[in-house]
């Protein structure tokens, strides 16, 4: 049997506040005597955390739309969509210039010549502000027409001239934003299926498309997507300082020209946030601080306010981002008291906070707590993040997640649990391919430290352990273990 649908529901969970309060608006200004049987369905399937259809029939009950569930959903996506559309066309200056080029083209239909010219006049300035470059062929078309009815007005051959010239500049326009819209959707492509990009001919080919120059008249768009992909591409090639100067260039771009930011505010924060991480990368913490400051700070500006869920991105990207800073500068200590108001905002935020956030989050505080000696909390938060059962889509923080759940219960005195433990994780880590040199060393030694006959064998184990380890620490290819965790450190502790 087919599963019921779940499109609406899924709109409604993306539409903003102002968007819902709009929506009500107009649903109840459209309702005579018994209320609107759309907003009542409206409210029940909001009402609900995850979509249950059963359990949305009971709710609505004896009303009359839940014998036609199926249609009424239909129908108020469409009144969903018609809602959106008239909201939208009131916010965005996008929205406007496309109404108002309906609206000119009908005023030329009924002979209204002269309103139409100034109308014309008006959208030409706006699209050429904003470079809608896109609109611009269906603007000029119009002016076309305006100008073949006016011909007798003295409208001649220096104003067809003007046109065509006009006409040939935007669609150079829209042609260099539809290269370089393509690059950076190749890239981002290779990015998401996270392809190898170490092929010899893959690097020749884009090195092709992404080093040749933007030509002077390149319009701010294609700016945009040209450094978008380069700093993809350089992320993916770990040249982070090259990645880090294209995303500062291209924040710099969008605060020198605010319009963009207002018409693509998402895109804006997803650059700060790519920004951000490059600075995490290249351990410029107090530029990355700033910019932390900045990135809480954009829910005050208005135009940030039309994002849905704008709190849940900030809280998920400065969490992760402040503990990885506290953890990669050893600040443990300090990171204790602002565990409660992470541990807080994920309880408040529950499974609205992306599923990769959250279990970087629950690795990220037990590492702090590991750190700072509190084992037992440490343990509250690895079982939280490896009793999580879609291991596959962040393998390695389960990976290394394992290996610090081992660590934390031989610091434990959980001897008799974890020889059971350490077969388990080097069968389930086998099964994900070759281990690591870190990981054979560290399973081989643990094993032999809860069997140690006296304190002074333990002692040998560990300093032989220190020894191997900082040996393996210098090995590039050992490089991602340590990322996680630094075992070196740990074991000159015990020194």
């Amino acid at each position: 049997m087919k599963p019921p649908s779940q499109e609406v529901y899924q709109l409604i969970r993306a539409m903003t506040p102002a968007e819902k309060r709009f929506f009500r608006r107009q649903a109840e200004r459209h309702t005579l005597g018994e209320a609107n049987q759309y907003l009542v369905l409206f409210d029940a399937i909001e009402a609900q955390d995850n979509y249950d259809e059963e359990a949305l029939r009971q709710t609505l009950g004896a009303n009359g739309i839940a014998g036609y569930l199926a249609v009424g959903k239909r129908y108020l996506m469409e009144q969903l969509l018609d809602s959106l559309h008239l909201f939208h066309r009131v916010t965005s200056t996008e929205e406007q210039l496309k109404r108002d080029l309906h609206a000119t083209g009908i005023l030329l239909e009924k002979g209204l010549i002269a309103e139409a010219g100034r109308r014309l006049v008006r959208m030409k300035q706006t699209a050429h502000y904003y470079q809608f470059h896109y609109l611009l062929p269906e603007l000029l078309t119009l002016e076309r027409t305006w100008m073949e009815r006016t011909f007798y007005h003295n409208k001649g051959e220096a104003a067809l001239q003007t046109w065509r010239q006009e006409w040939e500049t935007a669609l150079q326009a829209l042609s260099d934003e539809g290269y370089q819209a393509w690059v950076g959707s190749r890239v981002a492509r290779l990015h998401y299926q996270k392809v190898a990009v170490n092929d010899d001919t893959l690097q020749e080919e884009f090195r092709t498309l992404l080093i040749p120059h933007l030509p002077p008249q390149a319009s701010l768009r294609a700016q945009l997507d040209r450094l978008k992909a380069q700093s993809t591409w350089y992320f993916m090639n770990g040249r982070f300082e090259d990645a880090y100067q294209c995303n500062q260039q291209l924040l710099a771009l969008m605060e020198a020209h605010p319009f963009l930011i207002e018409l693509n505010p998402k895109r804006y924060l997803v650059t700060l946030n790519n920004f951000l991480i490059d600075n995490h990368q290249l351990k410029k913490y107090e530029v990355l601080e700033e910019g932390l400051v900045k990135l809480k700070s954009l829910p005050q500006r208005r135009e940030f306010k039309r994002l849905p869920q704008l709190d849940i991105k900030i809280f998920e990207l400065s969490a992760v981002l402040e503990l990885n800073i506290r953890v990669f500068r050893r600040q443990f200590t300090a990171a204790l008291p602002e565990l409660p108001a992470i541990q807080a905002g994920l309880e408040n935020h529950g499974e609205k906070v992306a599923f990769h956030y959250r279990l970087t989050l629950f690795y990220l505080m037990a590492y702090v707590y590991f750190s700072t000696g509190k084992y037992n909390e440490a343990l509250t938060w690895l079982n939280r993040l490896l009793q999580q059962p879609r291991r596959n889509v962040v393998e390695e923080l389960f990976r290394f997640g394992n290996l610090l759940n081992l660590l934390t219960h031989y610091e434990l005195g959980n001897y008799d649990l974890l020889e059971s433990l350490i077969q388990a994780v080097r069968r389930q880590h086998g099964q994900m391919g070759k281990l690591f040199h870190t990981e054979v060393i560290l399973l081989a030694h643990l094993r032999k430290l809860i069997n140690a006959a006296d304190s002074r064998r333990q002692k040998d184990l560990m300093q032989s352990l220190l020894a191997q380890m900082k040996q393996a620490r210098l090995q590039p290819s050992e490089q991602r273990v340590f990322n996680y965790f630094d075992y070196v450190e740990w074991l000159e502790g015990k020194f």
